[in-house]
């Protein structure tokens, strides 16, 4: 049933508010219960037709050890994990310590969301087969080059990290949208 799955940046946002963790800090721990088998997960081709996600093929198991071999949410498939696998990990999950130190310095969650969902809508998810526009690496590039015209440094680690986390939000998101 359709209620039974949650996609990745769902199930990433929900840790990150009852956790108190960074994304990338949750990204992380979901893919290691999904490399270690406690939570199933799925996936399925899609591609983007104006404000719609169509699913180009069915949804697929992935194994665990697909999960210990590669980051699966980052690829162009829409990738979901089973709630109920889902609710009982995070329900007996260990508490994730919360960040220490030093505030962040920008929105992440705020402006650069925006902004980052706004290059999402006008180009598209990102496609290979695009040169101009076709990488995750241009609109982190994007992002980048508006910091510094604002005088501000950030790792591009950091960038890689928070726009990762933002194109699978926005990938769950038109997935939502076109199922309604």
């Amino acid at each position: 049933m359709l209620e039974d799955w949650l996609s990745f940046g769902h199930a990433v946002a929900e840790i990150v508010e009852r956790r108190g963790v960074s994304q990338g800090a949750a990204q992380r721990a979901l893919r290691e219960a999904l490399a270690s088998g406690d939570i199933q997960s799925r996936r399925a081709p899609f591609e983007q037709q104006g404000a719609a996600a169509v699913l180009l093929g069915p949804w697929e198991q992935i194994r665990p050890e697909q999960w210990r071999e590669a980051s699966i949410d980052l690829t162009d498939d829409l990738v979901d994990v089973y709630v109920p696998d889902f609710r009982v990990w995070l329900g007996k999950s260990k508490s994730m310590p919360k960040k220490r130190g030093r505030p962040p310095k920008l929105d992440w969650e705020g402006e650069i969301k925006r902004q980052v969902f706004a290059l999402l809508e006008y180009y598209g998810a990102p496609n290979p087969i695009d040169p101009e526009r076709g990488t995750q690496a241009a609109i982190e590039k994007d992002i980048k080059d508006e910091l510094q015209r604002d005088r501000i440094t950030v790792a591009e680690s950091t960038v890689r990290e928070h726009v990762s986390g933002f194109i699978s939000e926005w990938k769950a998101k038109k997935a939502e949208k076109a199922e309604n």
